[in-house]
């Protein structure tokens, strides 16, 4: 969700302002792995889930508080449910997300107590959208995915508000290059700009 939602707007206009600046992505899909490259200095800065045991021994920054919805086919039964009744998701067909040693849905499905009906697990975000928009099954999914999403689909809350804090993340906040700072500072201003406190709150209905 970040590499899609954040990042190419992100290095715009990152690189409007540092143009001398150069980049190498390394994409991963799993907090662990991505904690590892900085602190064994293969990548400068990572965004990770917060909280983490890494933690620990990495300096982390806030960025943004992501929500965690349901999502099903606009035609299923159940769209449009808010909120959506947590024992369907034992009903009906689920896509799940890989996620390795992550503990995010899994602790969703643990506090609810449910043993949901997994039908197919995927390793990437897209992958379960057009799944699901096709009428596979439905999932849960980060509402931070769900923004400008081109698949047309339903999402709902569940009983209880679930959520994932977004963090960057570097090894030593007191040993960054310059260009590291930089990019550190501008990922912050970019989310605080782009994405304020509410941005994903429901908007009152109008008469």
């Amino acid at each position: 969700s970040v590499s899609e939602k954040w990042l190419p707007g992100m290095l715009k206009t990152f690189q409007a302002r540092y143009p001398r600046i150069e980049f190498e992505l390394l994409p991963s899909n799993f907090n662990n792995e991505i904690a590892d490259w900085v602190t064994h200095g293969q990548a400068d800065c990572g965004f990770i889930s917060l909280p983490t045991p890494a933690e620990k021994y990495l300096d982390c920054w806030l960025l943004q508080r992501d929500q965690w919805k349901v999502i099903m086919p606009c035609d299923h039964p159940l769209a449009g449910r808010d909120p959506f009744p947590p024992e369907a998701l034992e009903q009906y067909p689920v896509i799940l997300l890989d996620e390795g040693d992550d503990y995010e849905i899994q602790e969703v499905f643990d506090t609810l107590d449910i043993h949901p009906n997994i039908q197919y697990t995927v390793q990437q975000d897209q992958t379960i959208l057009a799944m699901v928009s096709s009428g596979l099954g439905i999932s849960i999914m980060e509402e931070l995915m769900l923004y400008k999403c081109a698949y047309p689909l339903a999402s709902s809350t569940l009983p209880r508000r679930f959520h994932r804090d977004i963090g960057i993340c570097v090894k030593d906040k007191n040993a960054l290059s310059h260009s590291t700072q930089a990019f550190i500072d501008h990922a912050r201003r970019w989310v605080l700009e782009n994405f304020p406190e509410g941005w994903n709150d429901p908007k009152p209905h109008e008469r």
